[in-house]
């Protein structure tokens, strides 16, 4: 069974060497294999352009931090860590985590103080001020004056002024 959302077609059968589909209007068509192929190819340009906008809507949050520092949100516990090994690619990103500063603990502490996340920029999404990947359940903040306002406050244990940094 094949969906596509633009043109929502949606393959019904295929007969030796013709593909009956149904279109947007629910009208049956049949078509020859070769053009069927030809539809795939479309729209694997049409991912190719959504890659490319991921991308070019993510990757600058991620190459300019303070002193390599970030937010990092994920059930409940917010910490400020340091990132390295951060890798960028065309649809993903990848990085490690090391816990430098806890800004709240909820519910939930981690164990460990090195970790690796990252995500597909297809799901994730950017608000004002953060990056989500709300499959992964983290919520990071890039941006260096927030990060430095955010680690200064942290140490002065002023968290109600983070908090509404943070959240608004």
């Amino acid at each position: 069974m094949l969906k596509r959302n633009k043109e929502k077609i949606i393959l019904i059968r295929s007969i030796s060497f013709t593909i009956e589909y149904e279109d947007k209007n629910r009208s049956i068509n049949r078509t020859k294999a070769n053009d069927f192929i030809n539809i795939n190819n479309m729209e694997k340009k049409e991912q190719t352009k959504n890659i490319s906008s991921g991308y070019q809507k993510f990757a600058p949050l991620l190459s300019n931090f303070y002193d390599n520092k970030i937010i990092y949100r994920e059930k409940m516990s917010t910490y400020i860590v340091t990132v390295t090994d951060l890798s960028i690619v065309s649809d993903y990103f990848k990085a490690i985590a090391t816990i430098l500063l806890p800004i709240q603990e909820i519910r939930f502490k981690f164990k460990r103080k090195c970790w690796e996340f990252g995500g597909n920029f297809n799901y994730m999404r950017k608000s004002d001020n953060s990056l989500t990947a709300g499959y992964g359940g983290w919520q990071i903040w890039t941006n260096p004056e927030l990060v430095k306002e955010v680690e200064r406050l942290t140490i002065e244990n002023k968290i109600y002024e983070v908090m509404k940094l943070l959240y608004g």
